[in-house]
């Protein structure tokens, strides 16, 4: 965690976009969890949500661009 601010504050998913030298509008978080959607929102991020243990409607945003079951399904789509 480096010291930085958890979830849903989008410090950790900033400092990486910082490092990679990526624009964060650019980016898109993988999620699972409500707090993590959330903070890709408050980061200017899009994000995918993975169904994993919560449903879609509990990681629904208008920043969401997909959701799927797994990691598996990504794979294979």
């Amino acid at each position: 965690d480096e010291g930085l601010p958890g979830k849903p504050r989008p410090d950790i998913f900033l400092e990486v976009a910082r490092r990679i030298g990526a624009d964060p509008a650019r980016c898109i978080v993988f999620e699972d969890a409500p707090f993590g959607i959330e903070a890709a929102r408050r980061g200017g991020m899009h994000a995918v949500a993975i169904c994993s243990s919560h449903r879609a409607e509990d990681l629904a945003g208008p920043h969401v661009l997909a959701t799927v079951q797994d990691f598996d399904e990504l794979i294979q789509s």
